[in-house]
């Protein structure tokens, strides 16, 4: 069993490639593990 554990991302339109980054993952190890977890914070808060 595969299991994948993300943290604190803070995806934010500012980096796309850490975006693209994160996409190319989700397409590639996340999408034939068992489960996937995302913990933490998955954007950047707008309020900055």
């Amino acid at each position: 069993m595969t299991t994948l554990l993300v943290s604190d991302l803070h995806l934010d339109p500012a980096r796309p490639a850490v975006t693209a980054l994160f996409l190319r993952f989700l397409r590639e190890e996340a999408a034939v593990a068992d489960a996937l977890y995302i913990l933490g914070d998955l954007f950047e808060s707008l309020g900055r």
